[in-house]
């Protein structure tokens, strides 16, 4: 049996893969079984990075935001931020401030804190100076423990993570993808924010790109021409996935049948 691709959107990787594993499980079982390639894309991944910030930023700011995703982050981060909140609010220290140091405090990598705050226990100012800076190291190395819990979740399950070296340093956009790009923003009704991602599933001519987006569901899939690439490409939702298959993808577009 000739083995096809199944590109997962970020919002199936989020719901389906990342967050309701049962669900996810079965989804992964029934492309397998029925001798699909699961794939994706790196700006997929790179979103689910974005909502893990988007996190960090809410609980830095006292705004307590639930998420799907916020299980694949250390219950030390939401502490952290917390904690960091409440110092910059003590030091008068403008909350932007730490977004600075985000990037500066990879300079205190290989620091030994403990040691240096036992050298200054007298010196009530230096001492808290550097707890601060020990705790923003923290905040740092716990954000990148969430992008990493979320790499080996994804490669986990055995999907391929296309990256946009793949994609746009490829003979194919050289030789004809650049056209589909220009069709593809003309001759359809694609979402410019998935842009990006359904260029990668044309690229691997994907035979079934699975999202709950209803946007890409109902507008790409219905306004998909032969000029856009990967012609044969269906939108399905992950509930109508087994059917569709069953189908042989008759159709362009899945979308959920309650809506």
């Amino acid at each position: 049996m000739e083995i096809q691709k199944a590109f997962l959107d970020t919002n199936v990787l989020l719901r389906n893969v990342i967050g309701e594993v049962e669900k996810g499980n079965n989804m992964l079982e029934i492309l397998r079984k029925n001798n699909f390639q699961v794939i994706t894309f790196q700006k997929c991944v790179y979103e689910l990075y974005s909502m893990v910030k988007s996190i960090v930023i809410s609980e830095l700011s006292g705004t307590r935001k639930d998420d799907q995703i916020k299980h694949v982050m250390p219950t030390e981060l939401i502490d952290i931020c917390t904690v960091l909140r409440e110092k910059f609010a003590k030091r008068n220290i403008p909350q932007g401030d730490i977004f600075f140091w985000y990037n500066q405090c990879e300079e205190w990598c290989g620091r030994d804190f403990a040691e240096e705050l036992r050298g200054i226990e007298n010196d009530i100012e230096s001492h808290e100076s550097v707890k601060l800076q020990k705790d923003i190291y923290l905040w740092k190395r716990l954000i990148r423990d969430s992008f990493s819990n979320i790499d080996r979740k994804i490669r986990g399950d055995f999907i391929h993570i296309y990256t946009y070296h793949d994609v746009y340093n490829s003979d194919w956009y050289n030789s004809e993808g650049y056209a589909h790009e220009d069709n593809l923003m003309k001759d359809s009704f694609l979402p410019n924010e998935d842009f990006e991602i359904i260029m990668a599933a044309a690229f691997c001519n994907a035979r079934v790109f699975i999202t709950n987006e209803k946007k890409i569901l109902r507008r790409t899939g219905a306004s998909w021409g032969t000029g856009c690439g990967a012609s044969f490409t269906s939108f399905c939702c992950p509930e109508r996935l087994e059917e569709a298959i069953n189908s042989q993808f008759d159709y362009r577009s899945y979308p959920p049948l309650s809506s």
